[in-house]
């Protein structure tokens, strides 16, 4: 047992201790180490799942970025409006990769347990108000109408800064698979000792072989344009793949949840649940967590 244990590394994590008596304390022993290391294996591999999610979603707008320069750069003399449209290109593949530099840093935070709250006392209901006016500059590009529903007085103790990210992810989402000229649904109710944010759109919904991998980084669903049946892609659309799994973990962290309540041809609506008063402190969570 010692020298196969020896032998073990991480390039041989899938190799197991042979137990030759399950009923004795060597083979319950033997039984208990196989078992931490397929948990291991397991971590070990949504490492370097992640590692290569991130890899790949970074060189894309690199890419976009080096192209524009080398095209721009390939002639001596261009006109302004040529160099305009290039610095805007890069402007945009620069935002997009700081959006997802930050993402994955408060992933990494998440997942080595180091996340802080910076917690204060303030209002949810004006939290998503503010984050409801930003959504609507967004969809005002899709001529999208945002309804705002119920909206029930909601003090909370919290991060403001991430609560209003987890709505502003949710919103956004939202806008980005609704068709135009649709309808986004926003609403904050009390239940119990809960607070309940709903945001629910009119789009072509989340196919059922997808709706178990939404919240896992990454992934993303691709709608065809044509209301056809949705497709799986993890490297089409604009997004990064991780907003969902950010909100998820924000309203985890605050002692909540995130659910997709429902999702349907008729549409999809995401159900996060807050609790009124919490204990204080950040909770551990699994890096399969989110």
């Amino acid at each position: 047992m010692s020298a196969q244990a020896h032998r073990i590394g991480v390039k041989n994590l899938d190799e197991r201790i042979p137990v030759v008596n399950s009923r004795d304390e060597l083979g319950r022993l033997a039984a208990t180490f196989n078992e931490l290391l397929s948990r291991l294996s397991g971590a070990f591999q949504i490492q370097q799942q992640f590692m290569a999610d991130a890899s790949h979603e970074l060189r894309t707008p690199i890419s976009v970025v080096r192209t524009t320069a080398g095209v721009m750069l390939s002639k001596e003399h261009r006109d302004e409006a040529e160099y305009r449209a290039a610095v805007g290109i890069i402007e945009v593949q620069a935002r997009r990769l700081t959006r997802i530099v930050e993402d994955l840093l408060r992933l990494a935070r998440a997942d080595s347990g180091h996340a802080s709250l910076q917690e204060r006392s303030f209002h949810l209901d004006e939290t998503l108000l503010e984050a409801v006016q930003a959504a609507v500059v967004l969809a005002s590009e899709k001529e999208i109408h945002v309804a705002v529903g119920e909206v029930a007085e909601a003090p909370f103790q919290g991060d403001e800064d991430l609560v209003r990210q987890m709505v502003l992810n949710l919103l956004d989402n939202a806008v980005k698979y609704t068709h135009e000229r649709g309808e986004i649904r926003v609403s904050l109710e009390t239940s119990g000792v809960s607070y309940l944010i709903r945001v629910s759109d009119n789009g072509p919904g989340i196919p059922p072989e997808a709706q178990a991998l939404i919240f896992e980084r990454f992934y993303r669903v691709n709608r065809a344009r044509s209301q056809n049946d949705a497709v799986l892609s993890g490297a089409q659309g604009a997004g990064t793949g991780l907003g969902l799994a950010i909100a998820r973990w924000i309203a985890e962290i605050h002692g909540g949840a995130l659910q997709l309540e429902r999702s349907d041809a008729g549409g999809s609506a995401f159900l996060a649940t807050l609790p009124q008063k919490r204990s204080t402190g950040v909770p551990e969570i699994e890096p399969s967590a989110v």
